[in-house]
């Protein structure tokens, strides 16, 4: 089991960090518990060896009990462009998990899935390498789920990258493959900008609801890896 560091989740975080997804739609039951392993791309990492269409996954934490948007974007066999899963939601609430079916159905919101041409798949990745994929990610950085944050995790050319991203200075808004995500983004839910985050929204602060934990960057992924 990777080392989750978490706070305030209970009983729902610790099945979640223990449960992995693997991108199964027939399972209902294995996919309510796993949104830390689709953060960490564990289905990517078990699906890429050499020769495998490219593929990659982007995560956006706007506090994570205000806004999450997530996408992926998986390379067409032929080459010629790639197909692009879009969800985006408001306020989470992690107690519904072992009732719904849905893994996204914490959040308002729905999927939308579209296709996009070769040159626009080779310019989210152009975009995406721009903004520091390929270096090293930045070890023991916590991602607060008060906080904003982006994740990017995919399998290039049988290798397996991950990145993440923090609010820092102006990081965030430097980050050049946002606004092309954004122009495909048909969801209609304007994107909750970054913005300082005060010290006492880390924490439950004593407050009744929401979700409030921290994940750890370790080696290639979260946690470990």
């Amino acid at each position: 089991m990777r080392n989750f560091w978490l706070a305030g989740l209970g009983l729902a975080a610790v099945a979640l960090v223990g449960c992995t997804y693997t991108g199964e739609v027939d399972n209902p039951v294995a996919r309510n518990f796993t949104w830390f392993s689709y953060l960490n791309g564990d289905d990517i990492r078990k699906s890429c060896p050499a020769g495998v269409r490219d593929r990659y996954r982007f995560v956006y934490n706007g506090t994570f009990n205000s806004q999450v948007r997530t996408y992926d974007l998986v390379q067409d066999t032929s080459g010629g462009g790639a197909t692009l899963t879009v969800h985006v939601g408001g306020r989470a609430d992690l107690t519904q998990w072992f009732v719904l079916p849905d893994p996204f159905s914490p959040w308002a919101g729905q999927n939308r899935t579209s296709h996009v041409d070769a040159a626009t798949f080779r310019r989210i990745v152009a975009a995406l390498d721009q903004s520091g994929f390929e270096a090293p990610a930045p070890e023991g950085a916590f991602l607060r789920s008060g906080d904003y944050y982006w994740v990017a995790v995919g399998c290039r050319q049988g290798q397996v990258k991950f990145q993440a991203w923090t609010n820092d200075g102006d990081t965030l808004s430097r980050l050049a493959f946002v606004e092309p995500l954004l122009a495909l983004d048909d969801s209609g839910v304007p994107m909750t900008r970054p913005h300082p985050t005060p010290e006492a929204a880390f924490s439950s602060g004593g407050a009744s609801t929401g979700q409030y934990f921290q994940l750890q960057v370790r080696g290639n992924g979260l946690g470990g890896g």
